[in-house]
C-alpha cells in the first residue's frame, strides 16, 4: 500500500512538472499565441474595374471593334473585371454610365468623343470612379481624362500613299461622324496628299454617320465617277461601303484602325492601323500607378499608336520607291519636320 501511494505522488510531481514546462514564465508573454493572433491578413491587390460604352456594333471591323478588343486585353492582362453595353444611344449615354458607377467599376470609359456630354454630366456624381473619354478634348472635372489617338497621323500617312500610288490624279478620302478625330484624319489625308504632290485632286467628306454602309458605297462610287482610283476611309462600319464600291468598280482602297486586307484582298493594299490597345493601356496603367490626371493624353506615331499593315497580297506590286517615300514620311513626322 505505501509503493502505491509513493508511486501516484512520483506520478503527480511528474505531471506537474510538465504543466510548468509548458506554461510562460509569470510577466512573460506566450509569443506563439501572440503571433498567431496578431498576425495581420494581407489582403489580395485589388485589380481595378473597366466599364466601356460603345456607340456602334463590336462587330463593325472598325472603331467599336478595336474599343472592345482594347477592353478584353486589358481583362487578359491585369485581370481586371469588364463588362461592357454597345450600341448605346445618344439618348442612353447618361443612364449607361450612372449605371456602371452604381454598380462599383472603378473605371468607366466612353469610346469616343461623342460621348463628352454624357460624361461631362455624370463624372461629378462620382467623385471616386474615374471617366475616361477616348479621342475627347474636354476632361471638364479632376476624375476626367481623355486620350486622343493622332488621327492627323492616321490620314497624313493614308493621303501620301494614295497619292503616291495613284494613276488617275485624283483620290478620296470618306469620313463617317462629324466630330473632331475623323475630321483631323480627313484634314490629315488632304495635307499628306498635298505633301507628296500640291497638284493633286482630293475629293473628300464626311457623311455624318458611321453606320451607314450603303450611304458611304454610294458617296464612294460617286468619287470613282469623277476619277479617284484610290480611296481612304475613316468611317467605322460606313467604311465597309467604301470596301465594297472600290471592290466592285476595280480600283484600290486603304483600310483603317484594322488591318483590312483580309476583307478584300484583291483590293485593300494596305491599311493604316490604329493601336487602340495601347491607348487603353496607357489609362489604365497611369491609374493604377496614380498618375493619370485631368488632361488631355495624345499618343501617335511616335508611341507606334499609329503604324502601317503589311502590304501582303501587294507587296510584289508597290515599287520599292513608294515603299522608301513612304518611310521618309513617318520619319520626317516623327522628327515635327510636318505641320499637320
Amino acid at each position: 500500500m505505501k509503493k502505491l501511494m509513493v508511486v501516484v505522488i512520483m506520478l503527480m510531481l511528474l505531471i506537474g512538472l510538465l504543466v510548468g514546462c509548458t506554461q510562460p514564465a509569470a510577466g512573460e508573454e506566450d509569443t506563439a499565441s501572440a503571433d498567431l493572433e496578431e498576425s495581420p491578413v494581407v489582403p489580395e491587390e485589388e485589380v481595378p474595374s473597366v466599364a466601356l460604352a460603345l456607340n456602334g456594333s463590336t462587330n463593325d471591323g472598325g472603331w467599336n471593334a478595336s474599343g472592345y478588343n482594347s477592353l478584353m486585353v486589358l481583362a487578359e492582362k491585369y485581370g481586371a473585371e469588364v463588362s461592357y453595353t454597345e450600341e448605346v444611344s445618344q439618348s442612353d449615354m447618361e443612364e449607361v454610365f450612372r449605371g456602371y458607377a452604381e454598380l462599383g467599376f472603378d473605371i468607366m470609359v466612353g469610346h469616343g468623343s461623342q460621348f463628352t456630354d454624357a460624361i461631362t454630366n455624370v463624372a461629378p456624381s462620382y467623385p471616386d470612379q474615374h471617366f475616361i473619354i477616348i479621342n475627347g478634348n474636354d476632361p471638364a472635372f479632376d476624375n476626367v481624362s481623355c486620350v486622343q489617338l493622332a488621327n492627323e497621323h492616321t490620314g497624313f500617312l493614308m493621303g501620301s500613299f494614295a497619292a503616291l500610288m495613284t494613276k488617275s490624279g485624283t483620290v478620296g478620302f470618306i469620313g463617317g461622324m462629324d466630330i473632331p478625330p475623323i475630321t483631323l484624319g480627313m484634314k490629315g489625308f488632304e495635307a499628306g496628299a498635298k505633301f507628296i504632290n500640291p497638284d493633286i485632286e482630293v475629293l473628300s467628306t464626311i457623311i455624318g454617320n458611321a453606320q451607314d454602309a450603303a450611304m458611304a458605297k454610294e458617296t464612294a462610287s460617286a468619287f470613282i465617277d469623277a476619277g479617284a482610283d484610290i480611296l481612304g476611309h475613316v468611317a467605322n462600319n460606313a467604311g465597309l461601303g467604301v470596301i465594297e464600291a472600290t471592290q466592285e468598280r476595280q480600283i484600290r482602297a486603304i483600310g483603317s484602325m484594322i488591318d483590312q486586307y483580309d476583307i478584300a484582298p484583291d483590293t485593300v493594299m494596305v491599311s493604316v492601323l490604329n493601336n487602340n490597345e495601347l491607348m487603353y493601356d496607357y489609362f489604365y496603367a497611369r491609374y493604377v500607378d496614380g498618375s493619370l490626371e485631368q488632361k488631355v493624353y495624345k499618343v501617335g506615331l511616335g508611341e507606334e499608336a499609329v503604324f502601317m499593315s503589311p502590304y501582303h497580297g501587294f507587296e510584289d506590286q508597290i515599287p520599292e520607291a513608294v515603299k522608301q517615300e513612304m518611310q521618309r514620311v513617318e520619319e520626317a513626322i516623327l522628327a515635327g519636320e510636318l505641320t499637320l
